[in-house]
């Protein structure tokens, strides 16, 4: 009888606390006013994501095209890894002004970066016309828990964002100010 008891005793309690939780949920998530009309509790937005980084690799080309790779935190510090054709090889470090990476930051959203394409290489990429022994570029954005990464063949031309990626990648060059490092003769792509 005791064990019966203490059954009905717990699983009373159970029924009990599953109600009060239930009916506590429901009362946040909506109020009934005096007039008797039920409104409901404000609805949070969500943010995007924060850009914490922006990568630009280039690549060879058949000739002294600067091959070079150049990291800019969104707090403004400038890596860069010059590998070949630069007036200055290696690792090196510099930096940016807030407000120039605010600005690139808002030339990525400018040209709905994470929307692009992931490759603009070749004709089923949009290329009108190709041409052969140009460099890449490879620009990655990093925004929150996502890498958005687009990969640029000059040799790749008409395509509807390649105005929009030309720019880009002179604003990461400028920001960064990559022509110390790499020459005036790397600055022209």
């Amino acid at each position: 009888m005791n064990l019966q008891r203490g059954l009905l005793l717990v699983c009373t309690f159970a029924l009990l606390l599953g109600c009060s939780k239930r009916g506590h949920e429901a009362s946040e998530q909506s109020q009934t006013t005096s007039g008797g009309r039920v409104e409901s509790a404000p609805t949070r937005t969500l943010e995007e994501p924060k850009i914490s980084h922006i990568l630009m690799r280039r690549s060879g080309c058949f000739g002294s095209c600067p091959v070079y790779e150049v990291n800019i935190d969104s707090n403004g510090t400038v890596s860069f890894n010059g590998t070949k054709h630069v007036a200055i090889p290696g690792r090196h470090r510099g930096s940016a002004t807030q407000l120039e990476v605010d600005a690139l930051i808002l030339e990525i959203k400018r040209i709905n970066f994470f929307k692009l394409r992931d490759s603009y290489e070749f004709e089923p990429d949009g290329c009108t016309s190709w041409a052969t022994d140009n460099p890449s570029v490879t620009i990655a954005v990093a925004r929150g828990f996502e890498t958005k990464r687009v990969v640029y063949y000059y040799g790749c031309k008409g395509f509807d964002a390649e105005d929009d990626i030309k720019s880009l990648v002179k604003s990461i060059d400028r920001v960064a100010q990559t022509e110390k490092w790499i020459g005036v003769h790397g600055s022209a792509l």
